[in-house]
């Protein structure tokens, strides 16, 4: 299930990032709320000169290989390694060496050694990706290009198991400032489905309404502490509205983000605190209720200490606490995990092995 929910989280990404016009960022990573437990920074990676590091269960009676990851001569990943509970390989991802900013390609094995994805970036001279492409079983799953008017975007298609007919095609219009006036989304049939504007006031009001138009609204705020507060209104492809409200501390950092439903109703929320100490990451059910609820503490801006967890199902409450150990060089060396009675449920350590 460990290794089912991997290959689930490595696919995942690039499914949300092909759906909808508002997946592309500039930020190419997806989010990965491990890797500073998992001491996968580039920096920590380079400035250590590692050649590969190990996870190892050491629970039981046994030690058992949890995962290992191969990184070259520049501190890129070229190739994870996860295991079964029998200490045998179960899943090996093979990446191609990558520069900054971009996407490496992905090849992913089963425990047998067959191909059962590929994934194809491709990009221009300024970075910015025109084409990725996902196969699976060697048969082309999904193809999403990218087309730019200097470094603005200006259409997006996106096809579907063949690339001779695209199942639907974004197409961007900028006013002369070259801020976004418009995204129209066109469906299989060449025929227009949906219209977003971006014709919204200061305060973030519409100015006006269109039959079949929906507008992207977003206003910015600034507290007496000089923190900013951004919310974006937008829709997806169905029409359907969601709400995102990010906050910044003066110094721009990311202290708070808040996802809403089409009913307005609270769905996700991190926060941070503004000495980076302390998070939180908060899910809620479709009703608001909170289900899952997991706090961090932190050292410094990037070491965690601890994270305990909250569980809700029904009445009942699961808690759980990890505490984590580093190395003087700031590399994780150790994993603990403890119940709500504080008994020690789980133990797993990290080996590293660098270049000479």
């Amino acid at each position: 299930m460990k290794n089912l929910l991997l290959l689930l989280f490595l696919c995942g990404g690039i499914c949300s990032f092909a759906q909808d016009e508002y997946a592309y960022t500039d930020e190419v990573y997806p989010y990965d709320r491990y890797s500073i437990f998992e001491s996968k920074k580039g920096d920590l990676i380079r400035l250590n000169k590692l050649k590969e590091f190990t996870i190892i269960d050491s629970s039981g009676k046994h030690e058992k290989k949890w995962e290992s990851r191969l990184f070259d001569t520049s501190g890129n990943c070229i190739e994870i390694t996860n295991y079964g509970s029998n200490g045998k390989e179960d899943i090996r991802i093979k990446l191609s060496p990558n520069k900054s900013g971009v996407m490496p390609d992905k090849i992913v094995f089963d425990r047998k050694g067959k191909e059962v994805e590929k994934c194809i970036y491709q990009y221009n001279q300024d970075s910015l990706l025109t084409s990725f492409s996902r196969y699976c079983y060697g048969k082309l799953s999904v193809k999403i290009t990218y087309a730019y008017e200097g470094k603005r975007l200006i259409q997006t298609i996106y096809y579907k198991k063949r690339e001779d007919r695209f199942e639907k095609k974004w197409v961007y219009a900028y006013y002369p400032d070259k801020q976004r006036k418009s995204s129209i989304l066109y469906d299989k049939n060449g025929k227009v489905k949906y219209v977003w504007n971006y014709d919204c006031k200061e305060v973030g009001v519409l100015e006006s309404k269109h039959k079949d138009t929906t507008a992207v609204c977003q206003k910015e705020e600034l507290d007496k502490d000089g923190n900013k507060t951004v919310t974006q209104r937008r829709f997806d492809e169905k029409g359907k509205p969601m709400k995102i409200v990010y906050v910044y501390n003066k110094s721009n950092k990311l202290i708070s983000q808040s996802y809403f439903n089409s009913k307005d109703i609270l769905y996700f929320h991190y926060s941070r605190s503004n000495d980076l100490t302390h998070s939180s990451e908060s899910f809620y059910n479709k009703k608001g209720k909170l289900r899952t609820r997991e706090e961090y503490t932190y050292d410094n801006e990037e070491l965690a200490r601890i994270l305990e967890s909250e569980n809700y199902t029904g009445k009942n409450i699961r808690k759980t606490k990890q505490v984590f150990t580093y190395n003087p060089a700031g590399l994780l060396i150790r994993r603990k995990a403890y119940n709500k009675k504080d008994k020690l449920v789980f133990t797993c350590k990290y080996e590293y092995v660098s270049y000479q």
